[in-house]
């Protein structure tokens, strides 16, 4: 609608433009044409003097080849000129580049605005006034929402696919930063799930990258902060015990630390394998296409928020599962850029 709108604002513009241009270059006929007697005295006037130049160069009698206009004809020529001058300020308002229709003033018009410099805590703050998202407050201190219904059963499927595809192998924790830039990757018997990558076909199709994105406007922060989406998978019995999503040695690089943690449930698990929060007392029970969010770092520190301090109230565990299976999938989004350093291979 904008497009179809400037494009008929600079038509109309255009068109009278030329209108009150070519009044400009010519003079009204009426007053070339009058039969008063003072116009017919000045027409033979001028006639004479036409007649008295024949003898003179080309040149000279060219400049003489039309009369100019009668000075009775200023005040049009002064109308036109102030109502074209007029027409061309109406005309750039409508059609200068860049200039679209005001925002209104409200606040409602900035819910959902993107700001990757957003504190943690305005970022947490403003998210039950998202347009469009569906955010439940599950704990207040610290903030962890779920969002109901965040994927399609057609996403929930997609990203299962891709798991398979790209190869569900054992699932490995953290371990020490070696001097190539990259962390040790052992199993271990606190974590006994599956999982894989979301690279390649996983990470260019463009429906991941729509989800992607949605998540990117719940937390403020760019798809380029964010590591791939990991995709889990658990069976009877497999867990993953407590532990936390912040890791130290990345609040040092360039991409900085683990702010927040989006969690996507892809199937409904029939018995087990709620995502428990112990020193909150909490527990979210997996549901097909529901989201979880959390802070992992010491958002509402004095003096401001604390990225290289991880916050120790969300310590979570994946309960085992007792009856079904688990689809889920991770998103953890950075402090800044994580990509242009996984790229390099200096991210971790």
């Amino acid at each position: 609608h904008m497009m179809l709108h400037c494009l008929t604002m600079s038509y109309v513009y255009f068109v009278v433009s030329i209108f009150f241009f070519l009044m400009i270059r010519r003079p009204p006929r009426s007053t070339l044409s009058s039969s008063s007697a003072a116009s017919d005295v000045y027409k033979r006037q001028y006639q004479r003097r036409v007649r008295g130049s024949m003898g003179k160069k080309k040149h000279v009698a060219a400049r003489h080849t039309r009369a100019p206009a009668p000075s009775g004809s200023n005040w049009t020529k002064n109308l036109a000129m102030l109502a074209c001058v007029a027409v061309v300020a109406v005309g750039y308002r409508f059609v200068s580049p860049g200039d679209g229709p005001r925002p209104p003033s409200s606040s409602s018009s900035r819910r959902g605005s993107f700001d990757p410099t957003l504190p943690m805590a305005k970022v947490l703050e403003r998210i039950p006034s998202l347009d469009g998202v569906n955010a439940t407050l599950l704990n207040a201190n610290p903030p962890i929402y779920l969002f109901p219904n965040y994927l399609d059963d057609n996403e929930c499927q997609l990203l299962i696919d891709h798991a398979i595809a790209q190869g569900l192998q054992r699932s490995t924790t953290t371990g020490s930063l070696g001097e190539d830039g990259k962390f040790a990757r052992p199993t271990s018997g606190s974590r006994t799930s599956s999982n894989a990558w979301c690279f390649n076909d996983c990470f260019n199709d463009p429906e991941v990258k729509k989800i992607e994105a949605r998540i990117a406007r719940v937390v403020s922060r760019p798809s380029t902060n964010m590591e791939h989406f990991q995709l889990l998978h658990y069976n009877v019995g497999q867990e993953y015990r407590e532990h936390h999503d912040f890791i130290y040695d990345q609040s040092q690089m360039k991409q900085g630390a683990r702010q927040f943690t989006f969690f996507l449930y892809l199937n409904d698990v029939e018995e087990g394998g709620e995502t428990y929060f112990p020193r909150l007392n909490l527990k979210v029970k997996p549901q097909k296409g529901y989201a979880l969010l959390w802070p992992n770092t010491d958002y509402d520190a004095k003096g401001g928020e604390r990225n290289d301090r991880q916050l120790s109230s969300t310590v979570h565990a994946a309960l085992p599962i007792i009856k079904g299976e688990k689809y889920a999938a991770n998103k953890w989004v950075h402090q800044g850029d994580f990509l242009e350093m996984w790229t390099s291979g200096i991210s971790g």
